[in-house]
């Protein structure tokens, strides 16, 4: 069995990972990827609208227990913030979470699978999640961000990227019995390229150096039908 068939048997036991408390690791890398999240938000103008009157909503995308959201909410123009996340009990952490007057509620599914939708977003986004399914997952998944997404609103992605820095942290990790995510492969820009590039215009695309485990961030416009 080679290694890359290895990594899509052994799945993420999510459950046990949300059961358990942050590492070190996870508190670092929540920190370093808010200020980079911040930076794109800020690019789609929604943190700038001086009428309170313009509302507008977010989606995150496998944010159970999303440690964001609160950040999020602080924002007097946001008259929304959910979750989609395939983990049940990451949902229901999430819908525990006090997020002050700002409606909130989390949604249970499949993202491997085409969804329904009852409403759209300003913006949608994700943070470590394309990386743990097989490519023909993840282009399913990809473009399930942009259903959920409105027309010319903002879709940002980021992802796990196999710079030396990665695989040596990685490596570490996993001599020292720390590493959980058997199903996770890095992305390089042109893995994830075509299927971007199809829904919208890329408007950023950067490298979060400061983690141990160097992401690539993606900020999309969902381009008009």
């Amino acid at each position: 069995m080679n290694s890359k068939t290895k990594k899509f048997k052994d799945r993420t036991d999510w459950t046990k990972y949300y059961q358990k408390k942050k590492s070190f690791f996870s508190t670092f890398t929540q920190k370093y990827s808010l200020e980079m999240i911040n930076e794109f938000y800020q690019l789609t103008g929604y943190s700038f609208r001086p009428n309170e009157a313009s509302k507008y909503s977010v989606i995150e995308l496998g944010g159970g227990n999303s440690c964001f959201a609160a950040h999020f909410c602080k924002g007097k123009n946001l008259s929304a913030y959910d979750i989609v996340d395939n983990n049940e009990l990451a949902v229901k952490l999430f819908e525990l979470h006090e997020l002050h007057t700002v409606p909130h509620k989390g949604f249970l599914t499949d993202l491997t699978k085409e969804i329904t939708f009852s409403e759209q977003y300003d913006f949608v986004y994700s943070i470590g999640l394309i990386e743990h399914f097989s490519p023909k997952e993840r282009s399913i998944v990809i473009k399930n961000h942009f259903k959920y997404c409105k027309e010319n609103g903002h879709v940002l992605i980021s992802f796990p990227t196999p710079t030396r820095k990665y695989r040596f942290w990685r490596k570490c990790m996993e001599l020292a019995r720390m590493w959980q995510f058997w199903d996770e492969v890095p992305l390089r820009y042109e893995d994830v390229k075509q299927d971007m590039e199809h829904y919208g215009d890329v408007l950023a695309v950067k490298l979060n150096r400061k983690l141990f485990l160097t992401q690539m961030l993606i900020l999309i416009k969902k381009r008009a039908s």
